[in-house]
């Protein structure tokens, strides 16, 4: 992905997302389960530059609800 880009917006898989002008942070998730990150940069001109996605299995069968996850 762009380190060149003057925001991301990051869609969790969850039905959330958010829009950050860095390209690392942290996400909680209200439940375990495998969800498809996509991770879309953009210019200053507001136009999209690179998008990434990646597939995030959060927790375990046994682990609690809440699981937080650092991208």
């Amino acid at each position: 992905i762009s380190t060149n880009a003057t925001h991301y917006i990051w869609h969790y898989g969850d039905g959330s997302k958010s829009t950050t002008s860095a390209l690392s942070h942290s996400h909680t998730y209200k439940a375990a389960g495998s969800y498809l990150v996509t991770l879309t940069a953009y210019n200053v001109c507001g136009k999209s530059i690179s998008t990434a996605q990646m597939l995030d299995n959060v927790g375990a069968e046994n682990n609690s609800e809440g699981m937080g996850i650092s991208y």
